[in-house]
């Protein structure tokens, strides 16, 4: 166990607190006016930057440049008439179906020996008249239709595929509408 013997005299003690107390706040005082240097230079800073602006302001509202101005500002109105232009046509193109998209992909799941004489369309609702030289090439053209992810809903009545050979047919079937955008 240790012993602490505290031989400074109770005047001695009160000084060195008071000292302590003392160089807190001396050290405070300078971190106060640091703080207050730091402002006072960032408002004189501010006010010569104003002070400029006001002086580049003055010296650009000679007659010459209000005429420049006004020139500025009518090519500033056309283009955001332009700007509002492209935006509309851009919202027209984001609607826009691409039906070469659709007539490619018939192109592709057609077999051969069955031709197509009409393609109507209404609400992504396809409607296919054709001829066709044999129920087999109908049929493969309906799983065709069922494989493709764009096309659903294949509807082909029974009463095309009673001929053998030789059919005329009308198949109607939906599209995705993301597939031709």
């Amino acid at each position: 166990m240790k012993i602490k013997l505290n031989i400074i005299p109770e005047y001695k003690k009160k000084e060195i607190r008071h000292r302590s107390i003392f160089l807190k706040l001396m050290h405070w005082n300078f971190e106060f006016l640091a703080v207050y240097a730091l402002f006072m230079l960032t408002l004189f800073a501010v006010g010569y930057i104003l002070k400029l602006n006001l002086q580049t302001n003055i010296i650009q509202l000679n007659p010459n440049n209000i005429a420049k101005f006004s020139e500025f500002q009518i090519a500033n109105r056309k283009i955001k008439e332009t700007n509002s232009d492209v935006a509309e046509i851009k919202k027209i193109q984001r609607g826009q179906l691409y039906w070469t998209k659709l007539f490619s992909k018939l192109e592709k799941i057609i077999p051969e020996g069955i031709v197509i004489t009409d393609v109507a369309t209404k609400d992504y609702n396809i409607l296919l008249s054709g001829h066709s030289n044999s129920r087999d090439n109908l049929l493969t053209l309906k799983e065709n239709i069922l494989m493709d992810e764009c096309f659903i809903g294949v509807d082909l009545p029974l009463s095309y595929l009673v001929p053998k050979e030789n059919l005329d047919f009308q198949i109607t079937f939906s599209f995705e509408e993301g597939c031709l955008k």
